[in-house]
């Protein structure tokens, strides 16, 4: 049987946030419904994005007002100036406070879309229809919502959960190799956080995960969001255990506003990654071996490992302070002791990442 033939829904509840991740092979909308009779529904998605499956989604609501608000792919719509615009799209719309908000396209879409959800007429309902790897597995779960700023990725922002959250694991057929690969990076994040089983099963099936077989890769999707979902339960406010999933972040954040976001978000959490290793290592808390192994899975699936050549150790260290972690102008790390423990270390020393970023380009060959 093709698996994407079949209904085979995987719903998770998040008790805390009222919210609920439904994750399907295939998109059927026939078997959704919405928690409200809401009022007026707008789409908001990105000019790729929208003319894949924006028609069909919207002809899955007959007999509803329907408005959609377009805007250019890329991480540069991630602005004030974007969402001002989606506000005024909202007000030209004459939308009330009983609409539904939702979202089309991939992490840019869903953190901008929940970002302007959040703040118009103090909050409109918002569901997440991810299209991207990236999507469905990190930035439509949990209600994280933000903009960039200045300089600075993802300053501006709140909390926003959303209602629901629809998963078709079969958009990623469609997905360009590029950005199929940049949502892996989240992936191996998981498997670095969870524990040598979810990390060793990606060791051994990169194949598969390379050809997109879309019954492995649908399962992946559902223990990553069960991961995430977990961890958002415990702390929805980013206090505690949910800091663990910025590993690799704040050098990732860093590398992505240096290059002016010419660099995907998923391709500079790989980078990032293999950054914390070294980190970790030069703390004393991991081994040589344990790089090369993470090296090992990230080029076995494509995912970049070295710094940009225009980017100097020092020049990221410096964006580096511009990260939501840094308290009282230091240094907040994640970093890792083995598979399956990561930990928050406070004021790191900035020589000590600068020692740690300097052995990893000596040893560039390695990677």
């Amino acid at each position: 049987m093709d698996p994407l033939s079949f209904s085979q829904w995987t719903s998770i509840n998040l008790a805390s946030q009222d919210s609920s991740i439904l994750i399907n092979p295939v998109p059927l909308f026939t078997d959704l419904q919405l928690k409200k009779d809401y009022s007026q529904l707008v789409i908001i998605s990105d000019a790729n994005v929208y003319p894949l499956y924006g028609p069909f989604l919207i002809q899955q609501f007959p007999c509803r007002q329907i408005n959609k608000i377009i805007i250019a792919p890329g991480e540069r719509s991630k602005s004030l100036q974007t969402a001002n615009y989606c506000w005024q799209e909202l007000q030209r719309f004459e939308i009330d406070r009983h609409a539904l908000i939702i979202s089309l396209g991939g992490g840019v879409v869903t953190d901008l879309a929940g970002f302007v959800a959040s703040c118009y007429m103090r909050g409109l309902d918002i569901i997440h229809v991810p299209t991207t790897l990236m999507g469905m597995v990190d930035a439509a779960i949990g209600g994280k919502t933000a903009v960039n700023f200045k300089g600075s990725k993802n300053l501006i922002g709140s909390i926003h959960p959303p209602r629901q959250v629809w998963i078709f694991s079969s958009y990623l057929q469609s997905l360009p190799a590029e950005e199929f690969s940049a949502g892996l990076a989240e992936i191996v994040k998981y498997g670095i956080i969870q524990g040598p089983q979810l990390f060793e099963r990606l060791e051994k099936n990169t194949t598969a995960i390379l050809a997109k077989d879309s019954q492995f890769m649908h399962l992946l999707i559902v223990e990553c969001c069960k991961i995430k979902a977990f961890i958002v339960e415990k702390d929805e406010r980013d206090y505690g255990i949910r800091a663990t999933l910025n590993l690799g972040h704040t050098f990732a954040h860093a590398i992505e506003a240096a290059m002016d976001y010419q660099i995907s978000h998923g391709h500079a959490v790989s980078i990032g990654l293999s950054c914390a290793f070294y980190t970790s290592k030069i703390l004393g808390f991991i081994e040589q071996a344990l790089i090369i192994r993470l090296h090992n899975l990230l080029k076995s699936l494509n995912l970049p490992l070295s710094l940009p050549e225009e980017l100097s150790e020092e020049t990221l260290i410096s964006y580096m302070y511009n990260d939501k972690k840094t308290v009282k102008g230091k240094l907040n790390l994640i970093l890792v002791k083995k598979i399956g423990s990561v930990e928050s270390i406070e004021a790191v020393e900035p020589k000590l990442i600068l020692t740690a970023l300097k052995q990893k380009k000596a040893e560039k060959e390695l990677e």
